[in-house]
């Protein structure tokens, strides 16, 4: 491996809007610590960006500000050492390969890509080249995280018997609105599959299927078969409301109940379930160990900000042969990719939830009535909305992790005949 043993490391910034200010918001804290030097952004849109460039100096700094990706690349890696893409997810998979063929670092927004076929691409794209790829699920930069991991592997709190996720967590209209892709299942022939799972939520359910892995710290659970319903009440061709059920290849199961047209607020739970303890994670707030004997052990945890400058400086420990591995790989992706398509796959269709069943706010928000509940009683019990009877549900049905090459087929149909339905 071709080693940067050196601070500060020269880095660009693919993106400026949108997410992308994250992105630069911890690059600028980070160049004033002397870690990195922020060489080059670009974004087609640069030109109506002014408040942005100015937020972070740009022109003080001496940051190159330019419309194209390929450019920057041409005129500035090398001398970078690592780029970060901060890009919409249909547009990694080339972005990546270009800074691959570099031979240098790639820290990647996520999810990566929800395109088995893609994230193959991928991963073969990036064999043999010095660095691998940090792709930017930040929860694991929490070092509590890594030896509660431990804790399960060592089997402190007996049999591990399944995992669950809550997730109910607002968005308005505006938040489909915000870029071509948002809601969207393809887009110009590329598979997108934007939903809660896949995108907002996503962090979550990687961080379920990293404590369901078996074969130490920085391993991920693999999808054996799962059972799904997808729903929407947004006018949108993707899933705002989730209820899926998975069941690892070692025969654990695993449950997410995610929703984006509820109640105003984020409310998200990830809940481990053990022989002789329960244990229960509020992400950027606290973690709770409830003991079968009655015994508590509780912890707040790690900011948003501080999750993602944590991740990113030990991407450049990384980069300096500091550390053996990035926290997630390409490669570490494959189960939450797997997951998400066989979800799609095991539903078929994503069902409109009918005007009479929502409350739409004055900013367009849309609230299912009795979503929370619904979310509960599934994770409870795992009966779905069909076996609830909840009177705007369809019953799913299940799909096997062999069945993944069948995604594209699946998902093309389903986006034409939502494309009629809208």
């Amino acid at each position: 491996m071709s080693l940067h043993p050196f601070t500060p490391l020269n880095l660009c910034i693919a993106g400026i809007g949108g997410f992308a200010r994250h992105h630069h918001a911890e690059a600028f804290e980070l160049e004033q610590q002397g870690e990195i030097r922020l060489l080059a952004t670009c974004d087609p849109r640069h030109a109506r960006l002014g408040e942005v460039a100015q937020s972070f100096a740009f022109a003080r700094r001496g940051v190159a500000v330019l419309a194209g990706f390929e450019e920057m690349l041409a005129r500035f890696a090398p001398p970078a050492h690592l780029v970060s893409i901060a890009t919409p997810i249909h547009c990694h998979a080339a972005m990546h390969a270009a800074v691959a063929s570099r031979n240098i670092g790639c820290y990647l927004e996520k999810p990566p890509t929800l395109d088995p076929g893609e994230l193959e691409a991928m991963i073969a794209v990036e064999a043999g080249h010095d660095f691998q790829t940090e792709v930017s699920f930040n929860y694991l930069a929490e070092p509590w995280r890594r030896e509660l991991k431990q804790r399960l592997l060592d089997g402190e709190w007996g049999e591990l018997l399944g995992l669950s996720l809550y997730g109910a967590w607002s968005r308005d209209a505006a938040y489909y609105r915000r870029s071509p892709w948002a809601g969207k299942l393809s887009l110009h022939g590329r598979l997108v599959l934007d939903s809660c799972f896949g995108n907002a939520v996503s962090h979550n359910v990687h961080n379920l299927l990293f404590f369901a892995g078996r074969e130490g710290v920085l391993s991920w659970a693999r999808p054996r078969e799962v059972r799904c319903e997808l729903y929407r009440a947004y006018a949108i061709e993707g899933a705002d409301t989730v209820f899926s059920e998975m069941i690892t290849e070692e025969g654990l199961p695993l449950r997410v109940a995610l929703s984006h047209a509820c109640e105003p607020g984020r409310d998200l739970l990830e809940i481990i379930r053990c022989e002789r303890a329960e244990i229960r994670i509020r992400p950027y707030e606290s973690v709770e160990i409830l003991h079968r004997g009655g015994q508590r052990e509780i912890r707040e945890t790690d900011s948003a900000a501080r999750l993602f400058r944590d991740q990113f400086v030990r991407y450049l420990a990384y980069l300096r042969g500091e550390e053996e591995r990035p926290l997630t790989t390409l490669a570490d992706c494959r189960p939450l990719v797997t997951w998400n398509a066989l979800n799609h796959l095991a539903a078929r269709a994503i069902h409109p939830i009918p005007a009479a069943a929502c409350t739409v706010d004055a900013d367009g928000s849309m609230r299912i009535t009795g979503i929370e509940e619904s979310l509960r009683a599934f994770l409870r019990t795992g009966a779905f909305p069909s076996g609830q009877g909840v009177g705007w549900s369809r019953r799913g049905d299940a799909a096997l992790a062999g069945e993944v090459s069948g995604l594209r087929e699946c998902i093309l149909e389903m986006a034409e005949r939502e494309k009629n339905a809208v």
